[in-house]
């Protein structure tokens, strides 16, 4: 534990340093996605729109991993710093249990 109280005093910002305003990233390719299916409706779709989509599909499948990331760094962050043990309900299984 004495590991992780030192990391949390190195560490500094909330992420945006690593991953980037990964939110805002999400929202400009989706954008762009929707702007590609409207020339794609509008049959107005080539061989470079389709490589396009395809990248921008990519990228946008790699920042909602991104952002799962994130949450679940938080989520542990969260736990480790409120000591939440589930010690409580532990014991209460186990008495439980034993009963």
């Amino acid at each position: 534990m004495r590991g992780f109280w030192k990391c949390k005093s190195e560490r500094s910002g909330n992420g945006n340093e690593v991953f980037g305003n990964v939110n805002q990233k999400d929202q400009e390719i989706e954008m762009e996605i929707q702007t590609l299916e409207g020339r794609d409706n509008l049959n107005v779709f080539d061989e470079d729109g389709r490589d396009e989509m395809k990248a921008l599909l990519a990228e946008l499948s790699r920042i909602k991993f991104k952002i799962k990331d994130i949450a679940k760094q938080k989520a542990r962050y969260k736990w480790l710093r409120l000591r939440d043990r589930k010690t409580r309900f532990f014991h209460s299984v186990i008495k439980w249990r034993r009963t």
